[in-house]
């Protein structure tokens, strides 16, 4: 799943709106900025998702606190590949 910001509504708020009304299987949801992550985990919906923080170059030593995961970029393309 991908979800782009459009207007006010952002990453998470879209992404809340969709795990409100899934059942069943945890969602896994990729995502480069630590903030989003973070906001995401601090949901009420935060059981529902799995969230992966792919660190982007340069980036490094910009980290989600609350992330299930934190992986390279090339480790990222590696598990959506296979």
């Amino acid at each position: 799943m991908t979800v782009q910001k459009h207007d006010k509504f952002g990453k998470v708020w879209v992404l809340c709106g969709v795990l409100r009304h899934m059942a069943g299987s945890v969602l896994t949801y990729y995502e480069d900025t630590d903030s989003i992550v973070d906001e995401l985990k601090k949901s009420a919906e935060s059981n529902k998702v799995t969230a992966v923080h792919v660190q982007a170059p340069g980036y490094e030593d910009c980290i989600a606190y609350l992330a299930d995961r934190v992986i390279t970029q090339r480790q990222y393309q590696q598990e959506v590949l296979e």
